[in-house]
């Protein structure tokens, strides 16, 4: 089994993965949406700044991905 197939295999079966995984791209997500820290001086594209008011609880509602068998 590839390295690949085996990183979906495990995050498609446990939610654990599947969480942390969100929570870090929650990171991310803000991270490069918060450019007043000089340290994230980030290039937006033009959706990103129609966009950078996404509230972090509107993140954790977005759906989670579908695993296998649903």
């Amino acid at each position: 089994m590839s390295d690949k197939n085996r990183l979906r295999a495990l995050y498609e079966d446990f939610a654990e993965y599947r969480i942390q995984f969100m929570k870090a791209y929650e990171v991310l997500l803000l991270a490069t949406l918060d450019d007043s820290k000089r340290e994230y001086e980030a290039v937006l594209t033009e959706d990103a700044k129609k966009n950078r008011n996404i509230q972090p609880d509107r993140v954790r509602s977005w759906p989670a991905l579908p695993t296998r068998g649903a």
